[in-house]
């Protein structure tokens, strides 16, 4: 019934915004000019192998890490492509996508959960 999840994604071009003594931005070495999406869109879908089932009051998930650009890749989630060819997704690079195409980013959260615990120390392990 609720999220709370928001994709950030920045030009960086040494520009600073207002967050850049912040946790999350500066402080994270997260720098550069906040872009603005032309369009976000968030899915839930079903599963195609089992009944979907409510999520448990208080569930946490963390997926992917807001500071990859600091910590490595190991917890990384995103994915790119553009606009016209989502069958192809990038990891490790940015897309450099034909005119009139638009860059996609793709977060895929988890979808199984261990059936006990709402939460675990790193949020991710329990998922």
């Amino acid at each position: 019934r609720s999220t709370y999840y928001w994709p950030v994604l920045r030009l960086q071009n040494g520009q600073d915004e207002n967050d850049a003594g912040a946790d999350g931005g500066g402080k994270d070495k997260n720098v550069g000019k906040i872009l603005t999406p032309a369009q976000v869109t968030l899915n839930f879908v079903g599963s195609p192998v089992s009944k979907v089932t409510a999520m448990p009051r208080f569930l946490r998930i963390i997926t992917g890490d807001a500071k990859a650009f600091v910590n490595g890749n190991a917890n990384a989630n995103a994915s790119w492509s553009c606009t016209g060819f989502e069958d192809r997704q990038l990891k490790d690079k940015y897309p450099l996508c034909p005119q009139s195409s638009k860059v996609v980013r793709t977060f895929k959260f988890q979808n199984c959960w261990d059936g006990q615990n709402t939460d675990s120390a790193n949020h991710r392990t329990h998922v």
